[in-house]
C-alpha cells in the first residue's frame, strides 16, 4: 500500500506540475504531516519501550539484546567504514566531487552557508530537532532503567508490569492503524518530494545534474552495502539461521519512508509494525534494538561524511592527507555519527562540521562549503542506507523465546 501510495502521488504530482497553488499546499502541508509524524513517533516510543524493556527483564534477554544492538552498531559501522576507505582510495576520486560554480553558488544563497565555518552551523543549527532527539534519548533510558525493576517476581511489582504490557499492546494496536493513515500521510509528502524533483531550477536537481557520475557511484557503492554486505552481517549475526530476503523487502518500505520525510524518527512506527506483522519479530526486541538503532546507528552517515571529506581535500590540498590523517577521519567519522541522529536530514553534514571544528587545520573553508553544497544528494544515501541498516540489526537482535520461558 504505501508503494502505491508514492505512485499514486507521483502521477498525482505529474498532472499538477504546473499549478503553483497545488503544489504550494502539498509542500506546506508536507511539513506540518513530518512534524505530526514524528510527535506520533514519540508517542509510539513512549508506550511501547517500559513493557518492552519489563517483558525482556523477564525473559532474562534485557543484557543480551541491548548489547547485540550496540554490538551490531560498532559492526556495521566499521563494516562500512572500512569500505568507505576502500572505496575512497580506488572507486570514488576527487574528480567525482566536481560541481560548476553556478550550482556550488547556491550554497550562498541558503542557510547551509553557514556551514563554513563548522562552530557556526552547529551554533545555528541548535534548535527543536535537538531538543526531540534528546528528549526521546532521555525518556528511552529512563524508562530501560525503569523497566529493569518491573520484576514480576515480585507480588507488589506484579500489578505495575501487567499496567506496562498492556500499555505497550495498546500502543502497537493503535498504531498499526496509524501506519493505515500513514498511507495518506506518505501520499502528500512523497508529492512534496516529487515536486522538487520535477522542479528543474531546484537546489536538489541542480546539483544532482551536475554530478550525475558521483550520483551513479554512490548508488552502486550503497547498493553493494545493501544489498550485500548488511545481509551477509545479518546472516553471520543470526548463525545462517534466517532468510535475509524478507528482511530486505522491509528495509525497503522503510527506508523510502526515511527519504521522503527527510527524518529516520518518522518511519520508527512504520518499521517496528512491519517487523512485527510480516516479519514475525517479537515485540520486546523490535522495540528496544530499534529505538538504541535509531538513536544511535548512523554507519552511512559516517560514511558519506569520510568520502566527502577526503575527496574534496584532495580536491583542494592532496598533500595534507596523510595515511594518519585519515585513519583519524575514520575514526572520528564513526564518533560523530553516533550523535548525528540529532540532526535530522542533516547527519552527514554534522559530522562533516564537528570534524571541522574539532580539526580545523585539516578541512577548509573550501571544503565546508561544497560539503554544504553537496547535502540535498548526499542525504538521500544516508537515510536510505542507514534506515537499511537499522532494518537489518532490528531482525537480526531478534531472539527467539522459548516456550517453556513464557509460560515460567
Amino acid at each position: 500500500m504505501y508503494l502505491f501510495s508514492f505512485i499514486l502521488s507521483a502521477v498525482a504530482m505529474w498532472f499538477f506540475r504546473n499549478d503553483a497553488v497545488a503544489m504550494g499546499i502539498v509542500r506546506g502541508l508536507s511539513g506540518v504531516l513530518i512534524n505530526l509524524g514524528v510527535v506520533l513517533s514519540l508517542c509510539f516510543i513512549a508506550m511501547t519501550v517500559l513493557g518492552s524493556g519489563a517483558s525482556l527483564r523477564r525473559t532474562r534477554k534485557y543484557g543480551i539484546t541491548i548489547a547485540k544492538s550496540m554490538l551490531w552498531t560498532l559492526v556495521a559501522g566499521i563494516a562500512v567504514l572500512v569500505l568507505s576507505f576502500i572505496a575512497g582510495e580506488t572507486f570514488i576520486t576527487h574528480s567525482d566531487f566536481s560541481m560548476p560554480m553556478k550550482t556550488a553558488s547556491l550554497v550562498e544563497l541558503s542557510p547551509l552557508a553557514d556551514a563554513a565555518g563548522g562552530a557556526g552551523f552547529l551554533k545555528a543549527a541548535i534548535g527543536m530537532p535537538q531538543l526531540v532527539y534528546f528528549g526521546v534519548l532521555f525518556s528511552f533510558v529512563l524508562f530501560m532503567l525503569f523497566s529493569y525493576y518491573l520484576n514480576p517476581d515480585l507480588r507488589v511489582i506484579q500489578p505495575a508490569y501487567a499496567l506496562a504490557n498492556s500499555i505497550n499492546e495498546v500502543g502497537f494496536r493503535f498504531f498499526y492503524t496509524v501506519c493505515n493513515v500513514y498511507i495518506v500521510f506518505l501520499f502528500v509528502i512523497f508529492g512534496a518530494f516529487f515536486s522538487r524533483i520535477l522542479d528543474h531550477s531546484s537546489e536538489i536537481m541542480m546539483v544532482i545534474s551536475s554530478s550525475t557520475g558521483l550520483l551513479v557511484k554512490m548508488g552502486v557503492f550503497y547498493g553493494v552495502i545493501c544489498l550485500v554486505v548488511f545481509p551477509i552481517l545479518f546472516m553471520l549475526f543470526t548463525k545462517f539461521k534466517q532468510n535475509p530476503l524478507p528482511v530486505v523487502w522491509s528495509a525497503l518500505i522503510t527506508s523510502l519512508v526515511s527519504v521522503f520525510s527527510g527524518n529516520l524518527l518518522f518511519s520508527v512506527p512504520v518499521m517496528e509494525e512491519i517487523h512485527r506483522h510480516q516479519n514475525n519479530s517479537l515485540k520486546r526486541t523490535t522495540v528496544v534494538a530499534g529505538d538504541i538503532m535509531y538513536l544511535f546507528s548512523r554507519a552511512c552517515s559516517a560514511s558519506l561524511s569520510y568520502l566527502a571529506i577526503v575527496s574534496l581535500i584532495r580536491a583542494s590540498a592532496p598533500e595534507s592527507l596523510s595515511a594518519f590523517a585519515q585513519l583519524m577521519l575514520l575514526g572520528l567519522c564513526f564518533g560523530f555519527s553516533l550523535l548525528s541522529g540529532a540532526f535530522p536530514g542533516m547527519e552527514y553534514l554534522f559530522i562533516v562540521a564537528a570534524i571541522k571544528f574539532v580539526m580545523p587545520e585539516l578541512i577548509s573553508d573550501h571544503v565546508m562549503t561544497f560539503s554544504a553544497a553537496y547535502v540535498p544528494m548526499l542525504s538521500i544515501f544516508g537515510l536510505f542506507a542507514d534506515t537499511f541498516a537499522i532494518n537489518f540489526g532490528t531482525k537480526a537482535c531478534d531472539i527467539p523465546i522459548v516456550k517453556s520461558s513464557e509460560n515460567s
